[in-house]
């Protein structure tokens, strides 16, 4: 069980307030620290974004409170605030809601896609260079695949460029498919 002290100083850097704020809070709460955080947001002492603690036990540590990061709706207990209503605690740490961070993790999806390029050769020149997103679209609609294994028996080579995908073990492994294709090829003209 975790002392006034060691909840005071958990409130305190969690949420950027005093010591003494935090203590004050939980000693109006009796040692409730979920209780003391409802009473803070509702003070204004703190912000409702940051408004943000978990009494889901953490395994890896064996410990109750707060890990560092979201847990969704971290509050599982109820609290009346000043107004006579019931908070309601469903932000992450950064405030975003679950639509948001969507929204933001197809946009750098999106990006990557168009900052990494699919490159196909043949005879050591390069015959299309194209952005990544292009090649994922293509392969929804289900055009791509045939086109890429015709591509492999033809001799070309698949290659990936950029930060993100233009790394040599992506690529060790495009370069094992055209192998495979090769070794295919001299054994269907035995």
């Amino acid at each position: 069980m975790e002392s006034y002290q060691e909840k005071a100083d958990t409130l305190s850097k969690r949420f950027g307030i005093s010591p003494v704020e935090a203590m004050k809070a939980l000693e109006e709460c009796d040692g409730d620290i979920l209780d003391a955080v409802g009473q803070l947001e509702a003070q204004g002492i703190i912000n409702r974004a940051s408004a943000n603690y978990s009494t889901r036990i953490d395994y890896s540590s064996g410990s109750t409170g707060y890990s560092g990061q979201s847990a969704g709706s971290s509050f599982s207990k109820s609290s009346v605030n000043a107004s006579g209503s019931v908070p309601s605690y469903s932000t992450d740490d950064s405030g975003e809601s679950g639509f948001e961070s969507f929204v933001k993790f197809i946009r750098e999806l999106l990006k990557k896609g168009m900052n990494n390029n699919f490159q196909a050769e043949r005879g050591g020149k390069i015959i299309i260079e194209l952005p990544v997103l292009v090649l994922v679209i293509l392969l929804i609609f289900g055009c791509a695949v045939p086109l890429l294994i015709i591509g492999l028996f033809a001799g070309c080579r698949y290659s990936f460029k950029g930060k993100e995908l233009g790394r040599q073990d992506i690529n060790n492994a495009m370069n094992m498919a055209a192998d495979s294709a090769d070794r295919i090829k001299k054994e269907f003209r035995k």
